[in-house]
């Protein structure tokens, strides 16, 4: 049993307030555990936690020494930062993400596309398109775009990836965005090779 069910991320804020905590929404209650089950948290910062989540009616959270504690450090008091909770595997372990590292890496993998593009010798162009398919921040953004599918026949692999949810909008706003990035390196490649 995951802890998230019926989707693979949900919004949710980190608290400092008079109760420290990782707090979800009572409409997000039919995606969390249906009772309280200890989980594993990877925090922004890449460490990993120990927490809690409890299943209260109005206020469904998670919870912990180790959360709180990080929570305190991170924040001052009486603050809350949004985040998104991202299902990890089939078990009881999350990773959090601030909005804004998606956005940053949104940027870094269109500005590298950018860059490439720059490049004025056709083989060292190839060769830095082929590092740039391989940036591991390229991995996220894809999948939040298309689906994961395999090429194999009959392999089911695709099944296993958590891929984002995302609305009709978002994915015709960074559909449109990646493709008008992609016409712009064609449209410099083909009126450099023709000079």
């Amino acid at each position: 049993m995951s802890l998230i069910s019926g989707a693979d991320r949900l919004q949710a804020a980190l608290v400092h307030h008079t109760g420290s905590m990782l707090r979800f929404t009572t409409g997000q209650l039919p995606h969390l555990p249906i009772q309280d089950v200890d989980c594993t948290i990877t925090l922004p910062d890449g460490q990993l936690l120990i927490g809690r989540f409890h299943r209260h009616r109005q206020n469904p959270y998670i919870g912990g020494r180790a959360l709180v504690g990080w929570i305190k450090s991170w924040l001052p008091y009486g603050q809350n930062v949004q985040v998104t909770a991202v299902q990890i595997g089939n078990g009881n372990a999350i990773r959090l993400e601030l909005a804004s590292q998606a956005q940053r890496a949104d940027r870094e993998v269109s500005r590298g596309l950018r860059k490439v593009a720059l490049e004025r010798d056709r083989r060292k162009r190839r060769v830095s398109y082929e590092r740039w398919e391989r940036d591991p921040r390229l991995r996220p953004v894809v999948l939040s775009v298309w689906d994961p599918v395999c090429q194999v026949v009959g392999c089911d692999m695709g099944s296993s990836i958590s891929v984002p949810q995302t609305s009709e909008t978002d994915l015709w706003t960074y559909t449109t965005s990646i493709m008008s990035v992609l016409a712009e390196v064609t449209a410099r490649s083909t009126s450099r090779s023709y000079a």
